[in-house]
């Protein structure tokens, strides 16, 4: 670009400025008079939309020019049209309004005249501006631009603009011109070679140029033989870059797959690159959509991993966009972590537009979604942790356990998880004892002192998980200060004796101390009962079908609920899942509490200060269009069905719900209800009795 040709192009610009400014200011005062003035208020509207094309046009000259894009014309043209905008801007209508005080009066129906004069030489420039953006619609063909930088992008923008005004603001061109912009944004904050995205950064600016063109076009020429043909090349391009092309899709997902394997993924830090990876997780949201419309028989056939993408997706968005406060507080690691799971979407969404999907690549997909869920599983632990409830109650321990609990059956920790059920399994004991002694608590110094330290290494547990520090050795010297305060309240629940036992009996840490995973045991006996309940939950009727496992105590019931509950396959085939302990005593509000703790973890505190009534309402609203799996642990009778029947709807889209009783009649009554499969426990006697012993050599004051 000549020095001359880019004062023209900024001097052309800055009067178009003024201009725009003024208008608008022109459309404020008089906007209290719309009525009056209307057909004079719509003309300057038109005005500045038709400015707005041809900043754009001024925009894309000023792109290329520094590309090296030169016209004969173009020195010529742009004097002539800033001469007329300087025309306009010292109209003395318009003049005035840069000033504190309006004159006097205005004559209205010169000002119309004025702009309607302006407009008529704006069409005699029609094909000027369609001779130069031909000639840069071919230079952009041949050229090599590598360069995203604010002059492109500010160009892109005023674009977008454009297409919104004249083909409306759901146009699909403006859509996937947007994305492609998202796109190429995250792939160049990502750091990936150029070379690897060259292609796809051509096509966008070529296309962007083309439909900079076509918007002018279809303004200007509205005849219906132009109107026809600049709708058949809209199509055109809109082929170009929408993922069905399978070029297109390919070279996208490429280009994405290179940051993740040669390990280009920069730092999300500021706030600038939170939006652009917002934006371009939101974009990544809208082409999901596309997938599941254009019905790929992959996308058709796992819809239910449709839907939990789409869930991981909306809650990365959600971190990003709005809940910056919290993104802020996660540890650097966390937030790159939080760029990869979008990354890692964009791959799986992007190779969900191939047309035949086998094979290795099948294989690859199923690995990859399950990878992208355990990421987005961790990211809702650690952030989790901002919402703990207080740091230094028997609440917080519990808290504490959830998120150990749900911690310990991720594979991206399965390096720790060994430490980490440990940590969690000494937490459930003090839990337990301390709940035990909780009056004297406060009365006795040794007891006191002993609390605190409970407490101070729960709230480094909580850092360890918070700060992302998950590593074996960091839970080993959490493991060592728990080992002494485990020996110190071993001495006092020797101490409270036979009184600790009999609020044992009714610790709330019985039912945590159920959710844990058993250290270096396998349950023998179990798995064909497992198998049978597995293939009953994931398979048969549309309906809602509730399956029951009655039997005595000490059968395992729990333990193959659990079993049952914490299967990949189950996991991955529903939307939601829950579990709630129900046992003899209990109150609605608490099993409603339970249910939703489980689906909004975050919410805990909020719900615990609803009425049991909007909590059923509430519950009903979450589960309703999605396909839930729900374990009610120790049914005692039927009162409790009765209670919460009401907040499980039926979508006919084969949810499911789990009860353990030990009481047939309570399972029979259900029935009466809806769909049921009973499962005696006869045949888990002999697998429950070598359970117990490998389960429970000691400590029987813990057990339930």
């Amino acid at each position: 670009m000549t020095y001359l040709t880019y004062c023209s192009i900024a001097s052309v610009l800055d009067n178009l400025e003024k201009l725009f400014g003024r208008l608008t200011k022109f459309e404020d005062l008089y906007a209290d008079f719309a009525e009056i003035y209307d057909e004079e208020l719509k003309v300057v509207m038109i005005v500045k939309l038709e400015l707005k094309l041809v900043r754009t046009f001024l925009l894309c000259a000023r792109k290329w020019s520094f590309d090296g894009w030169k016209h004969g014309s173009l020195e010529a043209f742009l004097s002539s049209l800033e001469r007329e905008l300087i025309v306009l801007n010292n109209y003395e209508a318009f003049y005035a309004l840069t000033e504190d005080d309006l004159p006097y009066e205005y004559d209205m129906i010169e000002d119309l005249e004025v702009l309607s004069k302006f407009r008529a030489i704006l069409r005699t420039f029609e094909v000027e501006f369609s001779e130069l953006y031909m000639s840069l619609l071919d230079f952009v063909l041949l050229s090599n631009s590598s360069m995203v930088d604010d002059v492109l992008l500010e160009f892109i923008d005023s674009l977008l603009e454009n297409l919104g005004d004249v083909l409306g603001p759901k146009e699909p061109l403006k859509e996937k011109l947007n994305f492609l912009k998202d796109l190429i944004l995250f792939v160049t904050w990502e750091g990936v070679e150029h070379s690897l995205w060259k292609d796809l950064l051509a096509r966008f600016q070529f296309v962007a140029v083309q439909a900079a063109h076509l918007s002018y076009m279809c303004w200007f020429d509205s005849y219906d033989e132009v109107f026809i043909e600049i709708q058949f090349l809209i199509s055109e391009l809109l082929q170009m870059i929408r993922p069905v092309n399978p070029e297109f899709s390919k070279t996208c997902a490429r280009v994405l797959r290179a940051a993740k394997l040669t390990g280009l993924l920069h730092s999300l830090d500021f706030e600038t690159d939170m939006g652009i990876v917002g934006n371009f997780a939101d974009s990544l949201l809208d082409m999901l959509w596309e997938v599941l419309n254009c019905g790929t028989s992959f996308a058709v056939a796992k819809r239910d991993q449709m839907q939990m993408l789409n869930d991981g997706l909306r809650f990365l968005r959600a971190i990003l966009k709005m809940q910056q406060e919290k993104f802020n507080l996660l540890h650097q690691k966390m937030k790159d972590l939080v760029g990869a799971s979008v990354n890692d979407a964009g791959i799986l969404i992007y190779s969900l537009f191939t047309k035949r999907i086998e094979g290795d690549l099948l294989k690859d997909l199923g690995l990859a979604f399950l990878d992208f869920l355990e990421k987005i599983k961790l990211i809702k632990i650690v952030t989790s942790t901002f919402d703990s409830p207080g740091t230094n109650g028997l609440g917080f321990i519990k808290f504490l356990l959830d998120n150990l609990t749900e911690l310990a059956r991720l594979d991206l920790v399965a390096h720790s998880r060994d430490q980490i059920q440990i940590v969690q399994k000494d937490f459930v004991i003090l839990g337990s004892v301390f709940e035990k002694i909780d009056e004297q608590r406060n009365k006795n110094e040794k007891l006191t002192a002993l609390w605190s330290h409970a407490i101070e290494v729960a709230n480094k547990v909580m850092l360890l998980i918070s700060s992302f520090d998950l590593s074996p050795l960091s839970f080993d010297s959490i493991s060592e200060e728990l080992l002494q305060i485990k020996t110190q309240a071993k001495e006092i629940d020797d101490m409270y004796g036979s009184e600790a036992k009999k609020v044992a009996k009714t610790s709330n840490y019985g039912s945590l101390q159920a959710r844990i995973p058993r250290l270096n045991h396998v349950v023998v006996g179990f798995d064909d009962e497992t198998k049978r309940i597995i293939n009953q939950v994931k398979y048969g009727s549309q309906k809602l079908d509730v399956v029951s496992i009655v039997g005595m105590a000490g059968l395992g019931k729990t333990t193959l609920a659990k079993r049952v509950y914490n299967n990949r396959s189950i996991r991955n085939n529903f939307h939601i899942w829950a579990w709630c302990n129900v046992s003899q005593v209990y109150r609605k509000k608490d099993l409603l509490l339970e249910i939703l703790g489980c689906i909004y973890p975050e919410n805990s505190k909020q719900y615990s200060e609803m009425e049991a009534d909007d909590l059923t309402l509430k519950l009903y609203q979450s589960l309703k269009l999605n396909k839930y799996f729900i374990v009610l642990d120790d049914v005692w009778d039927i009162k409790a069905w009765h209670g919460l029947k009401e907040s499980f709807p039926d979508d006919s889209n084969k949810s499911r719900i789990l009860i353990t009783s030990r009481l047939y009649e309570v399972a029979s009554q259900v029935k009466q209800h809806v769909n049921l499969t009973i499962y005696a426990t006869s045949l888990m006697m002999r697998a429950g009795s070598c359970y117990r012993r490998c389960s429970f050599p000691m400590n029987p004051v813990l057990l339930q």
